[in-house]
């Protein structure tokens, strides 16, 4: 039986998404991935939705591990001495900036 309230269902912003934003005080990076996850799952959902039912949420959580798995490495490379900023080059940083 459907609820009355579900058809504003997809109105409702996604309370995690905005905790996380709201905790996570690193800058654009959570951001950055968060959109382009949204954006993603949004076309493949419009216009491929069976691939989405079968490989939607795995694909997401993959990407969420493997995002987990690479600030792990880079947290060991910078404890290591050997991250991108000491021993790493300028190519593609703006400005030198990274």
């Amino acid at each position: 039986m459907k609820h009355r309230y579900h058809k504003y269902q997809t109105w409702f912003p996604n309370w995690v998404a905005i905790g996380i934003a709201f905790l996570l005080p690193t800058g654009q990076g959570y951001a950055f991935a968060m959109l382009c996850g949204a954006i993603t799952a949004y076309f493949m959902n419009k216009y491929k939705p069976h691939i989405w039912d079968y490989i939607g949420y795995p694909l997401a959580a993959g990407f969420a591990a493997g995002e987990a798995v690479s600030g792990l490495l880079n947290a060991g490379l910078v404890v290591a001495g050997v991250a991108g900023d000491e021993v790493g080059t300028q190519i593609g940083c703006p400005w030198n900036g990274c």
